[in-house]
């Protein structure tokens, strides 16, 4: 969907699945959003887990994590460059606002992604201007293909997005893989979206 596609969103609610594959292990995604709460939440087993939880959330300018299983829990504020990025990210789509969210931005190579053919677009986040992050867009169909961020310190971080379907006046991706060296670090598949619907009281609570 274009900018007044999502500019109409107010609130997203979704649900599907996760796996890690190298450690067989793998469970339930749930995700839901508005212009200034997020809330991520996974439930996995397999492994030495059974029923563990890792939940993000944001609400207002507050991030913070909750980990753990069998009424065994443990919370965090996320602080810094952690805390600014993630608030960058828990928007509704973060390229609307180019020069809030980047400080840099520019198309650096045509690349072809899987027989298609894609604008590579570097982008360089304001809240950390040392990194670098490469967005891939189908060059027909605009839609994002593929991320890859690189940090000072830290391997390439590479997402792939792929299964896009139309939930009302936009288009999103159904699966994300998470990569790392070439192998899949963790899938999401967030197959099922609601958007405009009131969400429950719980996303206001931390």
């Amino acid at each position: 969907g274009g900018r007044s596609g999502w500019e109409s969103i107010r609130t997203l609610q979704g649900n599907g699945s996760v796996s890690i594959p190298a450690a067989a292990i793998a469970g339930s995604a749930n995700v839901m959003m508005s212009k200034v709460e997020y809330r991520r939440k996974f439930v996995l087993n397999g492994g030495p887990l059974n029923g563990a939880i890792i939940e993000t959330g944001r609400n207002g300018d507050v991030i913070w994590q909750l980990t753990g299983e069998a009424d065994q829990y443990n919370g965090k504020l996320i602080e810094g460059a952690e805390r600014d990025r993630s608030l960058r990210q828990y928007q509704f789509n973060q390229l609307l606002d180019l020069e809030k969210n980047f400080t840099r931005v520019e198309v650096v190579d045509v690349e072809e992604i899987d027989g298609v053919s894609t604008m590579k677009v570097l982008m360089v986040p304001r809240e950390n201007p040392d990194s670098r992050e490469y967005r891939f867009f189908d060059q027909k169909s605009g839609l994002i293909l593929r991320t890859i961020i690189e940090e000072s310190g830290r391997p390439p971080q590479e997402s792939r997005y792929t299964n896009y379907r139309r939930f009302g006046p936009i288009k999103m991706h159904t699966q994300t893989d998470m990569m790392t060296g070439g192998q899949i670090v963790m899938r999401i598949a967030i197959t099922n979206y609601v958007l405009n619907e009131p969400l429950p009281e719980e996303i206001k609570e931390m």
